[in-house]
């Protein structure tokens, strides 16, 4: 068999890079891998041993310090090889390079081929209890090739409200010379994100004007009048007010008593008893993005956040 396949040009180097997304084999020389934003295959240059270290890290998010240990160093010499990094410090100093050449590169990308920007944004507590604000940019180029790229993402440190919000996303404007390209600013209904715009708008009606005039350069921004509320998240809000008014259970109580029903019927067609387990109800699925359990149905908490765009499929038994 493996003889067969090598004559129609398959190995298991070309095998692995296919099913990793590239379209040569990892052996060496440049590839093409698909880009994570566009999903569209683009050329690539080959890694680096210390390159392709940093890449790993940074895409899996663990910490500096495993570099460092004896179990991660021995993998490697167990393959007849050695890490390209011993020392977490050095490790995190080079990432810390490869992120501010990667900065000026965007910067220029922005000034070259940037006409006008919109910003998506959201601020959330992580699982360590750090609040952190993210923006990311969309733009299109000359040729119109849409583009994204994370502009921020940084930790609030004081108070969360708008003020402060519109005082970093000013700083952020400022150091991509985006003053006068910002078009629009899409986030969910936390009123702090009305509040930022308010005051972003002010400071930027310093600078410049927001109708024609010939004493100073025109924005494109207009404070309120340019923000855009999530759609995800106002159909999750809906979703949420429906299931209240049903007085729906959650999304546990849903997933135990439908588990329970399948297993009983050994199918999904059937009614729900006339009993207080109707309240109980409420399925959701998500085609898409999702979390699927064993028997491959999606339960979500719906009291999650969402801050892309998802199709919602919502199936009520009453």
């Amino acid at each position: 068999m493996s003889d067969h396949l090598k004559t129609h040009g398959i190995t298991k180097q070309t095998h692995f890079a296919r099913i990793h997304g590239y379209s040569t084999p990892t052996s060496g020389g440049n590839y093409t891998e698909l880009d994570a934003w566009s999903g569209k295959p683009m050329p690539r240059a080959r890694l680096t041993a210390r390159e392709s270290t940093r890449r790993w890290f940074v895409k899996s998010r663990q910490p500096f310090s495993l570099v460092e240990s004896s179990d991660f160093q021995e993998m490697f010499i167990a393959h007849g090889n050695q890490c390209a990094y011993k020392c977490s410090e050095t490790l995190r100093n080079h990432i810390y390079d490869d992120f501010i050449l990667r900065r000026d590169k965007l910067k220029y990308d922005l000034e070259v081929n940037c006409v006008s920007i919109s910003f998506t944004l959201d601020m959330w507590t992580s699982p360590n209890r750090k609040p952190i604000f993210a923006i990311i940019g969309h733009w299109f180029t000359p040729d119109f090739e849409e583009k994204e790229e994370v502009l921020e993402f940084i930790r609030v440190e004081g108070e969360h409200s708008g003020e402060r919000l519109a005082e970093i996303t000013m700083q952020l404007l400022q150091n991509l010379k985006l003053k006068d390209k910002l078009f629009a600013i899409t986030g969910d209904n936390a009123s702090n994100n009305g509040t930022l715009c308010y005051h972003l708008f002010q400071q930027l009606k310093e600078e410049y004007d927001d109708q024609p005039s010939l004493v100073r350069p025109q924005m494109r921004f207009h404070g309120k009048l340019s923000f855009i509320r999530c759609l995800a998240h106002v159909i999750n809000l809906v979703c949420k007010d429906v299931l209240n008014d049903l007085k729906a259970g959650t999304a546990t109580e849903a997933k135990a008593l439908l588990d329970r029903l399948d297993k009983q019927h050994k199918h999904n067609r059937y009614r729900i008893p006339m009993d207080n387990s109707r309240r109980a109800i409420a399925k959701v699925r998500f085609y898409g993005a999702r979390q699927e359990n064993k028997t491959g149905e999606s339960y979500v908490a719906l009291g999650s956040r969402y801050t892309t765009s998802i199709h919602v499929g919502i199936r009520l038994s009453i």
